[in-house]
Parts: C-alpha cells; structure tokens; sequence
C-alpha cells in the first residue's frame, strides 16, 4: 500500500509545473512563456490583423504597423469591458439584432450621439442633426465594423475592465453617461460583471465571430492597465481595479480552454511580474520599452 501511494505521488510530482525560483529583478519573459505549449504562428507580415479593446489594444496595433504588419484599421474607438466587446462584434455582424431603447443621445442644437461607440476624441460618436440622420449613419457605422471583423484574419482582443453603465444590462454603453443629455433615459444604472457574465459575454462574442468568419484567429490578452476610478462602494479604486483584472484573467484562461484557434498572450503578466520597471511614474500606463518587450514575445509565440 505504501508503495503504491508513494508512485501516486511520484507521478503526480513529475508531471507538476514548478514556479520559477528567481530573484525578482532578474526574472525574464523565458521564465513567464516556460512551458507555453497554447500558442501557435498564426501571423505572418500578410496576415490582416485587427484588436478590440481597451488602450492596450491600440498600442499593440500602433506596434504591428510601425513594424511593418498589414493591420485592418477598426473604427470603434477604444472598448473597454467584455460586454461592450460583445455587443460592437454583435451590432457589427448581425445588426438587426441591435435594438436598444436608448439608442441615441440627442445633446440638443441637432448633435446626436451614439452612447455605445466611441470617437478618437474620447467622446461618443456623432451621427448627425436628425434622428433619421442618425439612424442611417448608425447602420453605415455599424456596417463598417462587420466589414472589418469578416476581412480579419487575426483579431487581437485586450480585456480591460468589468464595470459598466447602461439603462439596460444587455446593452452596456461605451462609458459612464454624459451630462445634458436631452430627454434621456433618468434609469441610468452602474454594473459590474461577475466571473461568469464575464466568460458568458466572452463566448458569445466568439460564437458570432466564428459563425460570421470561421477562419479567425482570436488572441485573448489582458490590460495591465489599472482602473483610474470605480463606482464599487466600499473599496479603493485599486482594490476594484485587482477585482476586474482577477475576474478578467480566470475567465478569459477558462474560455480559451474550449475553444480552437482561439489564443492567450501574457502581456498582463510580463507588465506585472515587475511592476517597478514597466509603468511610468504615474503608475497606470505601460513604458515604451516594455510594449516592445511584451511584442517580443509576441513575435516568438504567434507569428513566422
């Protein structure tokens, strides 16, 4: 009997992946990507690449076109949780599916909005003087982004945070409300996604992109990027952004496990695993020296 216990764990012990035993300061990206084995070369420098998602999405395309890549463009501005993620892969590859009761904000003098995109100018999208205007510009809108997500070959999305505001939870807008909206929606409400609404949202998006493009590519990161504010009441804004990431990273490591052709990049664990050396001093966005490393491995895991 106690041999065989004594080979049970002898086998279990074999097969265990250890924690590398590093100083700190000295631990590189090879300890990070040591044993790697969910990664295949899916992009060349003809590949179309296109990302989703927080800032950290926007850096790493910038990245792909100084470097040559052949990078799609996306005009959706910056997108920050998995359920916005969701509902622009939606509204974009199957738009009459798209019906929201607060679909526009009207700021009055013909300035009309959408609430669920946003600009290069950090604010929602303009769409025109009328409500009919409005409508028309929306579905061109919306148009343009299926047309993207159908042409992508690789899509690169970076999961930022899990709050988010709505008058409806299934349709989350791109950011808190504005003030002067006219006439709007007084039921504005704040959310916060939980471990699986967040890997619900994240399955979703990939069965209606798989459905509309089932050649794509989907690599999952994480934005190391913290939270500069929450709504959470009783916690510190950095206690709610290690919330979200925690929330982000399980879920999205678990989907990924379900699903072919459907990838993790460790970005959030290259910028965390130190931290002293990958932030600015303001703490929240990421060096450029450390983009490049993180591109880096990149390079190594996923492209030719």
């Amino acid at each position: 009997m106690f041999k065989r216990v004594r080979a049970r764990y002898a086998i279990l012990a074999f097969g265990r992946r250890k924690f590398p035993q590093v100083d700190r300061n000295n631990l590189k990206t090879d300890h990070i990507i040591e044993n790697f084995t969910r990664a295949e070369k899916i992009v060349t420098k003809d590949t179309k690449v296109t990302s989703i998602g927080s800032c950290f999405a926007e850096e790493i395309l910038k990245w792909m076109e100084t470097n040559g890549y052949r990078t799609l463009n996306p005009k959706w501005g910056m997108v920050y949780n998995p359920k916005n993620i969701r509902l622009i892969i939606q509204a974009g590859l199957e738009y009459d599916s798209f019906n929201p009761k607060e679909r526009f904000w009207d700021f009055g003098d013909g300035d009309i909005r959408t609430p669920y995109v946003k600009s290069d100018q950090s604010e929602p999208i303009k769409l025109g003087n009328s409500i009919e205007q409005a409508k028309g510009k929306e579905k061109i809108l919306f148009g343009e982004f299926g047309k993207t997500l159908k042409s992508s070959d690789v899509l690169i999305i970076t999961l930022g945070q899990t709050e988010y505001w709505a008058s409806e939870k299934e349709y989350p807008f791109y950011a808190a409300p504005w003030a002067g909206i006219k006439d709007g929606d007084k039921n504005h409400k704040f959310f916060n996604l939980s471990h699986q609404e967040t890997k619900d949202e994240l399955e979703k998006a990939i069965q209606i992109l798989k459905k509309h493009n089932p050649r794509l590519k989907i690599l999952i990161s994480i934005s190391p990027v913290p939270l500069v504010a929450s709504v959470l009441d009783g916690y510190s804004a950095y206690i709610s952004a290690g919330r979200a990431k925690s929330t982000l990273h399980s879920a999205a490591l678990e989907v990924i496990e379900n699903y072919e052709n459907v990838f993790y990049m460790p970005s959030y664990e290259i910028v965390t695993s130190n931290p002293q050396k990958s932030f600015k001093s303001d703490g929240r966005h990421v060096l450029g020296e450390t983009v490049s490393k993180i591109m880096g491995v990149f390079k190594n895991l996923y492209t030719y």
